[in-house]
């Protein structure tokens, strides 16, 4: 029976055993892949002017092609020439093992390969189409450099003009001098200032005054807008501008003792202490509580109140006006 392995043409390396026409039968077999005559018995090719017109059965030579017969359209396979060496057979013969088979019996086709994904296209549609954008883009700045640059200048000057009449709209004269405004009031010259159209006015105590000359608190001492501290009234600001106006205020003490520390105290002794820190608004007043004396002594703290609060810290900073209440017991009457 015929071997069914694979034969290829020794000149092309073409699988001989799916070509038309091949066959075990004939002896001589033309390649339809390179079209050369092949003598399948010896495995070399006849001599270039045998195969002029050589035709077998209805294959011609030169059109490439069989005709429409029942010619046999078949050559043998060659027999493996033999081996010097005692090696393998040539490569186009392998398969072959020198036996012709007993019927004619084409070969079965090898089954289909599988199917190769397809290659993987880069997309660069976009890179391109970019690239050649901004191409454009640089040539047509290239060609257009001086107008642009005009262009350019002209908006700068456009925001300049804009920037500058924005500002001068937001002017404001300040409408006073500083030895106008200085010794008034601090809050009747805060809206004397707004009504000029100012909106940033802060003011600022100074704690400058004994409690002698507190009728002169919230007198206008001084200015300072940006670094400027005098002005004339046609001084011109813009209305956004931080003016921060100084007034006197009275003096501020610090307080002598804390809340926990007048515990067994003698209420004469606490009022000495906060006098003598400068307060000048401290009151005593008596809680008739006592009976024989033995819990509480006569003229005991029992209390101490600082603008209303029982609890405070010593070193803690108040007017010295502020009102501070000393509550002791005694006897009842």
């Amino acid at each position: 029976m015929f071997n069914k392995k694979n034969c290829y043409c020794p000149a092309c390396k073409s699988l001989l055993n799916l070509q038309a026409g091949f066959s075990p039968k004939n002896e001589k077999h033309m390649c339809t892949e390179c079209g050369r005559i092949v003598n399948v018995v010896t495995g070399e090719f006849p001599a270039d002017e045998d195969a002029e017109e050589l035709y077998f059965g209805d294959f011609s030579v030169k059109e490439g092609k069989y005709g429409e017969s029942d010619n046999e359209k078949t050559a043998p396979l060659p027999k493996i020439p033999p081996q010097e060496d005692g090696g393998a057979p040539p490569p186009e013969f392998a398969g072959y093992d020198g036996e012709y088979p007993e019927d004619d019996e084409p070969a079965p086709p090898p089954p289909p390969p599988a199917p190769e994904p397809p290659p993987e296209e880069e997309n660069d549609d976009d890179g391109d189409s970019l690239s050649g954008v901004m191409s454009s883009v640089q040539n047509w700045k290239a060609t257009h450099a001086k107008p642009l640059m005009i262009a350019k200048l002209g908006l700068a000057v456009i925001v300049l003009i804009l920037i500058i009449a924005f500002l001068l709209s937001n002017l404001v004269a300040m409408g006073y001098s500083t030895n106008e405004l200085v010794g008034m009031d601090k809050r009747t010259v805060s809206e004397m200032l707004e009504r000029q159209g100012f909106v940033r006015i802060k003011t600022v105590p100074l704690d400058d005054l004994e409690y002698e000359r507190i009728d002169e608190e919230n007198m206008v001492r001084s200015f300072e807008i940006g670094d400027v501290t005098d002005f004339e009234a046609t001084k011109h600001f813009l209305k956004w501008k931080k003016i921060t106006i100084y007034y006197s205020s009275l003096q501020k003490a610090a307080l002598p003792v804390s809340s926990k520390d007048l515990k067994d105290t003698y209420y004469a002794d606490v009022e000495k202490m906060f006098r003598g820190a400068g307060f000048v608004n401290v009151k005593l007043e008596e809680d008739a509580d006592l009976t024989t004396g033995w819990i509480h002594s006569d003229g005991e703290v029992e209390d101490v109140f600082v603008n209303n609060k029982s609890k405070f810290s010593a070193n803690d900073l108040h007017r010295l006006d502020t009102e501070i209440i000393i509550v002791y017991h005694t006897y009842k009457k």
